[in-house]
């Protein structure tokens, strides 16, 4: 009895780096930045990798996938240049978002932080209650300038102070709604 020949299997957006697959699809474009935007992940075995591909298509069908790369940093930017405020109201905002949201989330895309839910924000929220600097307990000295000088009293040893709890509900992505 002769064996039937196998199908070869459908490797469309596969292929094989090393030892493992990297599976690469296309997810639409961008509707931020207009660019076209990619599903990606690796799998161990060429199986594995057909499973992912699958589950990778099934969530660009149902619309489940992320639909930007665009990161925290950016949809803040585009948010304060178009708010209609006071220019008082948006300087606090641009100190705000450029001393504490930026430095802990600014890089972080979108799709990531969705994913994470509010956990992110609970904690930087937390680190502000207990330091402002957001130090996580580093010793280091505080200067009174960026700029090249001869350090005296005034450029001392951080010591943790708590950001005011007002201005910890005013980092909140809420406080800022209109």
């Amino acid at each position: 009895m002769a064996r039937r020949k196998q199908a070869p299997k459908d490797l469309t957006g596969i292929r094989q780096r090393g030892s493992t697959y990297q599976v690469r699809i296309s997810g639409g474009i961008d509707p931020v930045t207009g660019r076209q935007l990619f599903l990606s992940g690796s799998a161990d075995t060429e199986d594995h990798a057909i499973v992912l591909r699958d589950g990778l298509r099934r969530q660009v069908q149902e619309a489940t996938a992320a639909r930007t790369n665009v990161t925290m940093g950016y949809l803040l930017d585009e948010w304060l240049s178009g708010h209609q405020v006071e220019e008082t109201t948006r300087a606090t905002y641009r100190l705000l978002i450029d001393s504490f949201i930026r430095p802990a989330l600014g890089d972080t895309p979108m799709s990531r932080l969705c994913r994470l839910g509010p956990r992110p924000f609970e904690q930087l929220y937390a680190e502000l209650r207990v330091c402002r600097r957001r130090c996580h307990g580093r010793t280091f000295v505080e200067h009174r300038t960026p700029r090249s000088h001869a350090c005296d009293e005034r450029c001392a040893p951080h010591a943790c102070k708590p950001l005011a709890l007002s201005s910890v509900r005013s980092v909140t992505p809420c406080s800022a709604a209109p």
